[in-house]
């Protein structure tokens, strides 16, 4: 078994014995998703030159307040997305800008085999 499917179980695994977290996730998901991202404006007015934006401006929006979602999970939920990432200091998230053929070698496709 690849690391990228052991990736994807482990995370099957927690989520569903943390759904809590697998909540936060799904959110945070969803704001730095392409059906949000490009039209929040608000959420990108956070962002510098290179889309990182601070973590804790996000521990603030309305849906991680009724979570009562803390940096630490923040940091946990998205261990292993593709949509979101954490920088090295594990203050600041950006979208991921990875390109479609990159996600799709990750998950064992190839562009041929679409």
């Amino acid at each position: 078994m690849d690391t990228t499917s052991q990736n994807l179980i482990s995370n099957e695994i927690f989520y569903s014995s943390n759904p809590r977290l697998f909540k936060v996730r799904y959110q945070l998901e969803y704001y730095f998703g392409d059906y949000n991202y490009p039209h929040d404006k608000y959420l990108r007015s956070w962002t510098d030159s290179e889309g990182w934006m601070p973590i804790m401006p996000l521990l603030n929006f309305p849906r991680m307040k009724d979570l009562q979602v803390l940096k630490d999970d923040v940091i946990e939920a998205l261990r292993n997305s593709f949509i979101a990432e954490i920088d090295e200091s594990y203050e600041n998230i950006r979208k991921r800008s990875r390109a479609l053929n990159e996600d799709l070698k990750i998950l064992g496709f190839s562009k041929e085999g679409i």
